[in-house]
């Protein structure tokens, strides 16, 4: 009896073992989430380990970028406080994709417009399950309220700011980048290294690594000639202009 214990135990300690490695060789060399202050735009705050960007809009109105990670809103509504704002104004929400961590405080903010990308639809209304390995353990999410969807390329005017939804499908199949006047952000779909180099959403949280790939391939050279102040990711953190976007999958086959 007391074999058959510990070799139990080993096969248990064995896949744990590979577990770690498996997330070390996703993870590994990749930035950590961090807050910061944005010139000119706002400033960046974790919730957890994501980032939920709060732009200053005019009129002492806001503009969050996602919802974050927990359902009460706590680090948000501190973060908030700490900068003298409420959330009553909070004006609009950009959602960069639907994964739990990027929408959980929606209901925090009932009188902010929510926005997403028309492919995220069936994904946000808990019609369907997202398809990346972990995502798909968790089946359909419950149902969030979503104001309006937008078609790539779509523009909004949110108060003083020049908002524009670009299409990334492969993190998730609505998967956004929104370019907020000069600042562009790609939630999970690029990560940055400790080098500020870029790499695509880790597969084990994404739909379609290939379709993410060639997604950042495709958004260097369509934004080739506008001006990018600064790229913020969800997970690692902000680099100057386009970074390594600029130039993502030059080369490749």
């Amino acid at each position: 009896m007391r074999r058959f214990l510990w070799v139990g135990l080993g096969v248990i300690g064995a896949g744990v073992l590979l577990l770690g490695l498996a997330f070390y060789a996703v993870f590994g060399g990749l930035r950590s989430a961090e807050a910061e202050e944005v010139a000119g735009l706002g400033y960046a705050l974790v919730d957890t380990y994501v980032t939920v960007t709060v732009i200053d809009v005019g009129g002492g109105r806001l503009l969050l970028v996602d919802a974050g990670n927990d359902p009460t809103g706590a680090p948000i509504l501190a973060a908030l406080a700490a900068h003298g704002q409420r959330p009553q104004d909070v004006a609009a929400i950009l959602l960069t994709h639907g994964h739990q961590d990027h929408v959980a405080a929606l209901d925090v903010f009932p009188g902010a417009d929510v926005y997403a990308l028309e492919p995220e639809k069936p994904y946000l209304a808990g019609e369907i399950a997202y398809h990346g390995p972990i995502p798909a353990l968790f089946g359909a999410q419950p149902p969030r309220r979503v104001t309006r969807y937008l078609r790539d390329g779509e523009v909004l005017q949110v108060g003083t700011r020049r908002v524009e939804a670009l299409w990334l499908p492969g993190h998730t199949a609505g998967s956004a980048a929104w370019l907020v006047d000069e600042f562009l952000f790609v939630g999970d779909s690029a990560s940055f290294l400790g080098d500020g180099s870029v790499v695509g959403a880790p597969w084990v949280f994404s739909d379609d690594t290939a379709q993410n790939r060639a997604s950042l391939a495709a958004l260097g050279p369509r934004l080739a000639g506008r001006t990018i102040r600064r790229t913020l990711s969800s997970h690692t953190g902000s680099v100057e202009g386009l970074g390594g976007l600029a130039s993502f999958g030059a080369g490749r086959p």
